[in-house]
């Protein structure tokens, strides 16, 4: 009978939980109605009211339809078969979503392309020239700043062959500049070429042998700062 199916879909939707309240009330007065239909329904069954059977067999299909609204209201709380509006916004939220995910994606893009505009110094040390001026636009490979660690700077001097195998690496030696005459600069010999740096063009006596010179590089103790790029210096070797 259809009052007995709508029954037990009554009593099964009345034992589901966590349901929205506005639901459920509407669930619950049509649960009442139906089982005051089914009621009445079944004391005309007793009687020979043929007209009052049919009316009481229509109250019953109303209460039935409202039964059935209210539990597939519940049934999409439920399973989330919201209507379209909601599924509408859901949608706008996906879509809200993935836009800010996109534009996330933007930022992190434009983030690595402005990090490779930043000059980053390889050493601590002093800028000697600069290049280029804010708001230039500089070549791939150019150079924008020249700059030097002066607390630790090197000196190149050439020494005739016949002093040449006598310097080695290692060996200290004394550095003097004009600007401080009365001052002597720690160095220490950190490179020796192994060919002539200039030979006059024909080399046919022994002292055109002499005039052959090689170059020796030294790294000068420069705490105060003093030295600076381009000086000419004069050095001499500590002995062996």
């Amino acid at each position: 009978m259809v009052a007995k199916d709508v029954k037990a879909q009554a009593d099964r939707a009345s034992q589901s939980g966590g349901l929205a309240d506005a639901a459920n009330d509407y669930y619950e007065d049509a649960l009442d109605e139906l089982d005051a239909a089914q009621e009445a329904y079944n004391d005309l069954l007793d009687t020979d009211a043929a007209e009052d059977i049919e009316y009481a067999r229509g109250q019953v299909l109303v209460a039935q339809q409202r039964y059935d609204a209210a539990y597939a209201r519940l049934l999409a709380l439920q399973t989330g078969a919201y209507s379209p509006a909601v599924i509408s916004a859901l949608q706008t939220l996906n879509q809200a979503k993935t836009n800010v995910e996109q534009a996330e994606s933007n930022l992190s893009l434009i983030e690595a392309q402005m990090s490779k505009l930043n000059i980053v110094a390889p050493m601590d040390g002093i800028i000697l020239t600069r290049n280029v001026e804010s708001g230039e636009f500089i070549q791939t490979g150019g150079t924008a700043l020249t700059m030097a660690d002066l607390n630790q700077i090197t000196i190149t001097v050439y020494v005739p062959e016949n002093l040449y195998g006598k310097i080695s690496l290692g060996q200290t030696a004394s550095v003097h500049v004009d600007s401080f005459p009365d001052e002597t600069f720690n160095a220490t010999v950190i490179w020796i070429s192994n060919q002539a740096e200039f030979t006059p063009r024909n080399v046919q006596t022994v002292e055109g042998r002499s005039a052959t010179y090689y170059a020796i590089k030294l790294s000068v103790e420069n705490v105060d700062g003093k030295l600076k790029i381009g000086m000419p210096a004069d050095v001499v070797f500590s002995e062996q």
